[in-house]
Order: C-alpha cells, then sequence, then structure tokens
C-alpha cells in the first residue's frame, strides 16, 4: 500500500512496548511484507500496551475527516483499545470489546482490519496538530486477559478525508510505517 509520507522505526519513530514485565518481542509474522509490530503477552492478569513514538511533531490536522486503519491479529476474546497522544499530555482511545465486530473489526483470531474514523480516535482533547504517537495499543481496564497469546499489527495507515484542506494537499500523507501505506495516506513504520 503506497503512501506519500511514512515513520520508519529506528530513524523517525521508535516502538515501546509499555510494560515488559507482561509482553515481549513476538514472532508472528507480517499480513504482508516483511515489517510487523509483533508482541508475546506473557502474564495473565497483567495489563499490556504499547506505541509507536514519533522523533518529531505530526501535524494531522489535515486528515480530521479522514480514517485510521490498521490490521491486527489478536485472539477474540482479548478486549484492547487503540489511541493517539498529542504533545501536551492529552490521549485519547477507542476501544475494541472481546468476540464483538467493532469498527469493521470482525474478530476471529486472525488477520482483520479496523477503520477507526479521526474523528472518534481524536475525543474532544487531543490536539490533531500537535501529535507525538500516531498510534498506540493497551489493554482494557477490568478485562486483563487470563492467558498468554502472540499479538501482531501491521498495516498502520492514516487515510485523508474529504475536507477542502485534505484535498488541496492530497499527495501529503502521514502514517506509522509497518510494512505498507497508500496514498493520500500516511503509514506508521514498523
Amino acid at each position: 500500500t503506497p503512501t506519500t509520507n511514512k515513520q520508519v522505526l529506528g530513524s523517525s519513530a521508535d516502538f515501546w512496548i509499555w510494560n515488559t514485565a507482561s509482553m515481549v518481542t513476538g514472532t508472528t509474522p507480517a499480513y504482508e511484507g516483511s515489517n510487523v509490530l509483533a508482541m508475546k503477552y506473557t502474564a495473565p492478569g497483567q495489563w499490556f500496551g504499547g506505541g509507536v513514538a514519533s522523533r518529531q511533531v505530526h501535524d494531522m490536522s489535515n486528515f480530521t475527516s479522514g480514517n485510521l486503519k490498521f490490521r491486527i491479529k489478536v485472539p477474540a476474546n482479548v478486549a484492547f483499545k487503540v489511541g493517539i497522544q498529542d504533545t501536551y499530555t492529552n490521549s485519547n482511545y477507542v476501544t475494541f470489546p472481546a468476540n464483538t465486530t467493532t469498527y469493521g473489526l470482525v474478530r476471529t483470531g486472525d488477520w482483520a482490519q479496523a477503520t477507526v474514523p479521526v474523528a472518534d480516535l481524536r475525543g474532544s482533547l487531543v490536539a490533531i496538530q500537535s501529535l507525538s504517537s500516531l498510534f498506540s495499543f493497551v489493554s482494557v481496564d477490568g478485562a486483563l486477559p487470563a492467558a498468554g497469546f502472540d499479538m501482531a499489527i501491521d498495516d498502520i495507515v492514516w487515510e485523508c478525508g474529504t475536507s477542502a484542506a485534505c484535498q488541496a494537499v492530497a499527495s501529503s500523507s502521514s502514517a506509522v510505517a509497518t510494512s505498507s501505506s497508500r496514498s493520500s495516506s500516511s503509514s506508521v513504520a514498523a
């Protein structure tokens, strides 16, 4: 999925596992390509989380009417949240409950894709013009996993929306780059 802009781990961004007592690097192969965020959850009953920290601030205001798309492979019985953070310490998350189709993500345990409107992801406080993290994930309080599991995330892409500002710069994009992205989009790297 080609993009016009992407983050590359180790160069323009870094990936951090936030609770190394519960999660370590995993071995799940990428959905496509060779890059993937692969993790292994090893401590039932503990929280998990991680994220891609940008080395530069990102102005994603042209994407306010767009979507964040990503592919994930995680057991259907694992609840999780996906979010973004700004440089003012604000963050917002959307929840993917266990065994429930949410934002188009069909929970089967196999690779599947979610499409989250940036308006939902942003919430009411996040300064979309000053993002420090374009993608993060965390467990859901009160729904911590009771068993170990493998998890992988790929193809994290911010898609441009339909606003006039977005259309005026249709070739610009920003993303967290895993293995791919697409035009008028931005990807977050793995």
